[in-house]
């Protein structure tokens, strides 16, 4: 007696304990095993079946999955577990040898067996109960969610049924317009992928393009079927098209390799009504996949509007939907650019990508890659691997631009491995999402525009007032540049004002700035200030990197804004910032039009705050400053040094005072002479004036002295002293110079903040200790 194959299910779910009583009835089998780790769940469902296990069945009930190494000779597992470590087990290397089934091909094969042993009717065909038999089957179980089960199924039966070596079903790829294997058997598993079979092309290729039927008994004429690869121990064979409403979508395969005689006419007619059962298969599984589809559809719907229709800031709802739609569309990453007008550059603000923060500074231009071809041209691109690549993991990349109005407001970008990439009904959904989102974006920033505005015209009225108010023309020049860098989201600012010799000197600034860099910005501040005092009218430049003659500046700044500051018709001083940096960022974009319009109204009031103070002030000028040199006097320079004593401890930089006097004397002429000593005093002054930085402060001190502040100075003191003394040895040398005639005597003293002091006081008596010397 031939011995039974021994079988074991795993999972005691009822599906898997339906299974018995179609098992028990088949002699060539018997379940020897049952894991199911809930033991006493599984005897309720028995119960509820209505099922004992009954002592004869010797049927062994185990709760760990090990149980099943125990069990020696096993032919057949049935998984009907949803356990991820049951699969994970039955992949192990004992298990190797053993056939391992779902639930459902179980049911199917045994239901399938079962009616195949009744008895034929007398006169009737022996297909014809088999078909109705597959008929109540397939009808009977779940054909959406369990396609490929079944129709294996049916090719199995079509193979046992007509004597056939091996069989396949092809399905059409509507994309590439080509057939590919759904399911085989008798193929090695390795060669499967590498099928691919043309329309028009084969038998297989024939038999789909003209949707007919074919028995081909002998060797297939290469002249018909246009054979690429010849087979030649295929003896006979069927292929029969899969039809979905006059459509074909596939074709069945069967092989017999051993007789040019191995089917027949009733085989052609049987396996053309297989065929059907496999095209309604396939077509409920599409239905089902249509209404899968619009219901995740729907889903993801309700999700997006309920986030895009939020209070939330628009970022936050930016990264909402790129983490939605890559929850979607799996093992996918979604971007998401807006376009800033001001740049012309895409800026990119929201990403499924982990790690990422606003803060971070990426920026594309229009017509710049592939997101910025799409936004420039405002088209949608879909980029989709080769057919040739028959890969099981299907990459995609769609960028879409997002359009309100005819503008462009940004691009959103979408890169998919799939099995499938990305399939049209997905590309129409996020053509919709992006459309969708072009109007929330648009509506967003108009009103996030309009309140920054408002936020703005307040704090520039509020800040207008309070300069106003300031009658201490010092402490206002000490406020404005602070103010207008604040409200404008300057990473600085620098107020020049006309001096009395008609020169623009830098009075006030306020900024962050790095040495280095400091000294690249008064260079620029320069000559932006010279143009805008020339042309009478605002400075605006985006980027300094595309501005014909100010590209060098452009690894220092990106942009920036400069406007006169007018009185009587005459340019009275000029008022800059520089690189605009929205709070939120690190990073510097430009300013636009409307950040110059707002600009505009802050420098109407500094014109009329400086005309207040100026009238007030008159009378302050004249006591600190000296008439003769135009130079900031002893009163007004100590002032300076407390302010930078105050800035200097702000930001924790040091500054270094310099003290410089003199003496002159020539024989025969009197020490006081007025008039040379004036020609003196005002030739050294000049010296040291173009000798220092613009931000540097000299003044006169005392009737033959000098002092200056150098903030922020990295030069050694005496590398300084040494510098200022050759430049007035240089221009005594030159012929008409006041200091060719006389012999001069110089002394200076010098203090280092914080080092030499932290005070006024402790810093000028260290300062005018007269440690150096020198005779020209």
């Amino acid at each position: 007696m031939k011995q039974r194959k021994k079988i074991a299910i795993v999972g005691g779910n009822k599906q898997a304990l339906g299974l018995l009583p179609l098992l028990e009835k088949d002699p060539t089998v018997q379940v020897k095993l049952i894991v199911e780790p809930n033991k006493d769940a599984m005897i309720y469902k028995l119960d509820e079946l209505g099922f004992r296990l009954a002592q004869k069945y010797d049927i062994r009930i185990c709760s760990e999955w090990k149980d099943l190494l125990s069990e020696d000779g096993l032919g057949i597992i049935i998984d009907a577990s949803s356990d991820p470590q049951a699969r994970a087990f039955l992949e192990k290397q004992e298990f190797k040898s053993v056939e391992i089934i779902s639930a459902l091909s179980a049911r199917l094969l045994w239901e399938y067996k079962g009616k195949e042993e009744e008895k034929i009717p007398e006169g009737g065909s022996r297909y014809s109960k088999l078909l109705t038999s597959l008929n109540e089957i397939v009808e009977a179980v779940n054909l959406t969610t369990d396609r490929k089960q079944v129709t294996s199924l049916i090719l199995k039966v079509a193979i046992e049924s007509t004597g056939a070596d091996n069989g396949s079903l092809m399905l059409l790829d509507p994309m590439e317009n080509v057939l590919k294997v759904e399911v085989a058997m008798g193929i090695p598993a390795e060669v499967i992928p590498s099928i691919r079979c043309k329309l028009g092309e084969g038998v297989a290729g024939k038999v789909a393009l003209e949707g007919k039927p074919l028995l081909l008994s002998g060797k297939a004429d290469d002249s018909v079927f246009k054979i690429l690869r010849e087979r030649e121990e295929i003896k006979s064979a069927l292929c029969v098209p899969l039809t979905i409403n006059g459509s074909t979508v596939g074709v069945l395969n069967l092989n017999n390799l051993k007789s040019i005689d191995g089917f027949t006419g009733e085989d052609l007619s049987f396996i053309s009504k297989l065929a059907a059962f496999d095209a309604e298969i396939l077509l409920k599984s599409q239905e089902y996949q249509v209404l899968k589809e619009n219901a995740q559809t729907f889903v993801i719907w309700k999700e997006l509007n309920q986030i895009l229709n939020s209070q939330d800031p628009l970022d936050e709802r930016l990264s909402r939907v790129c983490k939605t739609i890559s929850e979607h569309f799996q093992k996918s990453v979604c971007s998401i650019y807006l376009f800033d007008k001001n740049t012309k550059e895409l800026a990119l603000k929201a990403t499924s990508l982990r790690n990422f923060t606003a803060s971070d500074h990426y920026r594309i231009l229009l017509d710049e890659g592939i997101d910025g071809w799409a936004a420039k041209e405002q088209e949608v691109v879909i980029l989709k691997e080769h057919p040739s690549l028959d890969s099981k993991a299907k990459k995609a990349f769609m960028s879409i631009p997002l359009v309100s109005e005819g503008q462009i407001t940004g691009v959103m970008n979408i890169q998919v491995i799939s099995p499938r990439g990305l399939a049209e009904d997905e590309e129409s959904l996020l053509r919709e999402i992006g459309w969708n989102l072009s109007d929330t974006v648009k509506s967003a920033q108009k009103e996030d525009s309009a309140n920054l505005r408002a936020t703005k015209i307040e704090a520039i009225n509020e800040a207008g007032i309070n300069i106003l108010s300031i009658i201490d023309l010092n402490k206002l020049m000490e406020l404005i540049p602070p103010s207008a860098a604040m409200i404008m989201d300057a990473d600085g600012c620098i107020l020049r004002l006309r001096e009395k010799g008609g020169e623009m000197k830098i009075r006030s600034t306020y900024s962050m700035w790095e040495e280095e860099i400091r000294d690249k910005i008064m260079e620029l501040d320069k000559e932006i200030s010279s143009e805008a005092e020339q042309t009478k009218g605002p400075v605006h430049i985006l980027d300094l990197r595309e501005k014909k003659g100010y590209e060098r500046f452009g690894r220092v700044v990106k942009s920036v804004i400069a406007l006169p500051v007018m009185g009587n018709g005459i340019v009275q001083g000029v008022l800059s910032i520089y690189d605009k940096i929205p709070k939120g960022s690190f990073h510097a974009t430009s300013f636009g039009d409307e950040d110059m319009e707002i600009f505009k109204k802050f420098v109407l009031y500094v014109e009329k705050a400086l005309v207040n103070a100026r009238g007030s002030d008159q009378s302050r000028i004249f006591l600190n400053y000296d008439k003769l040199t135009g130079l900031p006097n002893e009163t007004a320079f100590h002032k300076e040094i407390e302010n930078e004593i105050n800035r200097s401890k702000r930001y924790k930089r040091g500054f270094i005072l310099l003290t410089l006097c003199w003496s002159y004397q020539k024989p025969g002429i009197e020490q006081y002479d007025v008039e040379m000593r004036n020609n003196i005093l005002i030739e050294v002054c000049d010296i040291l004036k173009e000798k220092i930085r613009e931000y540097d402060t000299l003044a006169r001190t005392g009737p033959l002295k000098f002092s200056i502040l150098f903030p922020e100075s990295i030069e050694q003191i005496r590398d300084l002293s040494i510098r200022l003394i050759r430049a007035i040895r240089k221009k005594k040398k030159q012929p008409g110079s006041a200091l060719s005639a006389v012999e001069l005597n110089f002394k200076l003293g010098y203090a280092l903040y914080p080092e030499d002091g932290a005070d006024l006081d402790t810093i000028l008596h260290q300062a005018n200790r007269l440690r150096l010397g020198s005779r020209n």
